[in-house]
C-alpha cells in the first residue's frame, strides 16, 4: 500500500522566518498566512502545513541542529 499523495504548490510570494529561542524555519508559499487544515510530519523534523490541498509552508523543527550547529542564523 502506497502512502503517495500528491498536493498543489502555488508559489505567490515565498517567505522565510527564523524563530532563534526555538530553533524553528517557517517556509510560507502564501503572501498572508492561512491557518492549516492539516499537518504531516514528514521524517522527525519537517511539518508540511496543507488546506484544501494546497501546500501552504513548511515547518523545520531543529534547524540549525539539521545544518551541523551553529551557522550564525540571525533573526530579521
Amino acid at each position: 500500500m502506497s502512502d503517495s499523495r500528491e498536493f498543489k504548490i502555488v508559489v505567490e510570494d515565498v517567505k522565510f522566518r527564523y524563530d532563534s529561542s526555538t530553533d524553528i524555519l517557517y517556509i510560507d508559499f502564501m503572501p498572508e498566512f492561512e491557518e492549516a487544515e492539516e499537518t504531516i510530519l514528514i521524517g522527525d523534523n519537517v511539518i508540511l502545513r496543507i488546506k484544501d490541498g494546497r501546500l501552504l509552508g513548511l515547518t523545520v523543527m531543529e534547524f540549525t541542529k539539521l545544518l551541523g550547529g551553529e551557522m550564525g542564523i540571525r533573526e530579521l
